[in-house]
């Protein structure tokens, strides 16, 4: 990766939302989560999703060396603090870190790795993470794991901020005007939100269920 030989595992569930109280045990509460966001019935696909989660978590705790690559996106440092949770002083952890560009006209977590050229992560050093370092990780983690009521996590300044389950509620509702497109909704929220357009539509029907909202047409 990036001019690195190394092994790479890559890891889709994204930490800074959902429930995370029993992510460490049986991942009920977290499955259900994405049952309801998904809406269809998407059970087995959804189950298989967090087996492969699982194997690939078991896997790096099994690594003599895990190098994490982030950026400062919330979804992204939560993988960092739960790697040097699981993996604790048994494993040298590492970590490439993007620097942040400081500008002015995008949310600073457009400088995710995820989001970031190949062109853009050559070079870019690793540094080895002291043993205070991965405490202080891991107490971030411990932390956010026993909270039952936040539902989206942010990262402002190196620094998790929880929010319930309507968190997003006011940008949503903000950004409708008169009778406004779902898409264009979605939209407006995304580019200044760290969470994906299908949270958005989860938390849109649930403002109309309530009616918090009104909808009209299928747009």
């Amino acid at each position: 990766m990036a001019g690195r030989e190394e092994p790479v595992i890559g890891l889709r569930d994204p930490l800074n939302v959902g429930p995370l109280w029993d992510l460490e045990t049986d991942g009920a509460a977290r499955f259900a989560f994405w049952t309801e966001v998904r809406v269809a019935d998407a059970s087995p696909e959804i189950r298989g999703d967090q087996l492969r989660e699982q194997a690939a978590w078991t896997a790096i705790r099994s690594a003599g060396v895990v190098t994490t690559w982030y950026g400062p996106h919330p979804m992204e440092y939560l993988v960092a603090c739960r790697v040097a949770a699981l993996c604790g002083r048994a494993v040298e952890v590492r970590e490439v870190l993007r620097p942040r560009r400081f500008r002015t006209e995008l949310a600073e977590f457009y400088d995710a790795i995820n989001l970031a050229s190949p062109q853009e992560l050559v070079g870019l050093p690793h540094t080895i993470l002291q043993p205070a370092e991965v405490d202080a990780r891991r107490a971030t983690w411990r932390g956010l794991t026993t909270s039952r009521n936040a539902m989206f996590r942010e990262l402002h300044d190196d620094r998790v901020v929880e929010l319930t389950t309507d968190g997003y509620d006011d940008r949503i509702l903000s950004a409708c005007t008169a009778w406004t497109p779902t898409h264009h909704v979605i939209a407006r929220v995304l580019a200044g939100t760290p969470i994906g357009d299908g949270i958005l539509t989860w938390r849109i029907r649930e403002l109309v269920r309530t009616s918090a909202l009104q909808a009209r047409g299928d747009g």
